[in-house]
């Protein structure tokens, strides 16, 4: 199969895939819940304000005969991405391999099946009533995603909006939250970088435990970037998972707990692609479309490029858009945009909803982080001082 002209990506947010595919040199249609204006700028853009209720219906504007992506959430929603596929060719996991993977039961024992002496899961709760409130288990959500629906189990009001929806009980572990991309293709399987992770950084708005920026590549220790590569192909094998996957881990410096599998183009990837100067789109397409190119496009390595970090920066009370700078994207150039994910000037902007995602380089993680930390600051400062909108 050639390289599509186009490509359906659909998803809460597909900026970072969009651009994806223009470095690939394919045309996004793009069907978003944000709708931003960086993302009209290079795609045609089919607004969902009613995420995920009307995609099908979106869907359907879309000629039949073009594939689709799915990004942030839609691993939730396993029924939808079956009836979608059945209607045009899909460039990513099944809805079966999805219900697999997203099961922690299934997942646990195949990490426990595995040769893996450094990588474990948390214990699930089997018990037929919720585990004591003993700040020891987890609660989260089976439609968890970027951080919403999960909890520490002690009792608290946001426990019990967790525990309305299905759920389930995971081991509270600590440790430093990583993330391994991976890509699996008819062949087998491979870790193609690890990243580091923020997670509820409240400087950045950010709630509790909710997803909040990436910086790759990192160094990962031997042991554990081995049994990586063995997770990646058990994963593949038992799930049959075809194109990127993300797999999320906290490090406690002995042993990296994996705590969920990101079956779909996960937020990272562009850290992985401002860090080498590819899109990892062509790899994803070869191994799910079967497109006929010899190898994947070389990676960036903690010791070969640069390291690059993105940040979310979430409203520190309800506001109105600000005017932000637009960047103009060019896949023939790989430069660094100062912002992306920019709101429509002027639209309303809910205390803790995102507002815009801010990006630093470094030759090293320690100089990125320190970058992007005070390039944060700035950005937060300029939102605390922006009017709080009329409730």
């Amino acid at each position: 199969m050639p390289l599509p002209e186009r490509l359906l990506l659909i998803g809460a947010s597909t900026r970072a895939a969009a651009w994806s595919a223009l470095r690939a040199g394919v045309r996004p249609i793009s069907i978003d819940l944000f709708a931003d204006e960086d993302l009209r700028a290079v795609a045609d853009v089919i607004p969902c304000p009613n995420f995920p209720h009307d995609i099908l219906q979106a869907a359907r504007t879309v000629p039949a005969d073009i594939p689709w992506l799915y990004t942030g959430a839609i691993e939730n929603q396993p029924r939808l991405i079956g009836r979608l596929s059945s209607t045009r060719l899909l460039a990513g996991i099944s809805a079966e391999s999805v219900r697999g993977v997203r099961n922690p039961q299934r997942l646990s024992e195949v990490v426990a099946s595995g040769d893996l002496n450094h990588i474990r899961t948390p214990a699930l709760w089997g018990g037929e009533s919720p585990p004591p409130t003993d700040s020891r288990w987890m609660v989260r959500s089976r439609r968890s995603a970027a951080g919403r629906g999960i909890a520490l189990w002690d009792g608290s009001p946001r426990t019990e909006r967790v525990q309305r929806e299905p759920h389930f009980f995971q081991q509270r572990v600590a440790g430093w939250p990583i993330s391994a991309l991976c890509l699996a293709t008819s062949d087998g399987a491979c870790v193609l970088g690890w990243s580091q992770q923020w997670i509820g950084e409240t400087a950045w708005g950010a709630a509790e435990y909710q997803y909040c920026g990436s910086l790759a590549p990192i160094a990962m220790r031997g042991e554990v970037a081995r049994e990586g590569e063995t997770l990646a192909t058990a994963l593949t094998t038992q799930f049959g998972l075809r194109g990127l996957f993300g797999c999320d881990f906290l490090d406690d410096g002995r042993t990296v707990w994996l705590t969920e599998v990101n079956p779909r183009y996960t937020a990272s990837v562009e850290t992985f692609e401002l860090a080498s100067g590819h899109s990892l789109l062509m790899p994803h397409l070869a191994a799910t479309l079967g497109l006929a190119i010899e190898h994947p496009l070389p990676m960036a390595t903690a010791t070969k490029s640069l390291c690059i970090g993105k940040a979310i920066l979430y409203a520190p009370h309800d506001l109105h858009a600000p005017t932000l700078p637009l960047t103009t994207f060019d896949p023939t150039h790989n430069d660094l945009p100062r912002a992306a994910d920019i709101p429509i000037p002027g639209s309303l902007i809910p205390n803790g909803a995102p507002v815009c995602t801010v990006f630093a380089k470094g030759t090293t993680a320690t100089e990125c982080e320190t970058k992007l930390r005070s390039t944060v600051d700035r950005w937060m400062t300029f939102l605390r001082q922006s009017p709080e909108a009329p409730r």
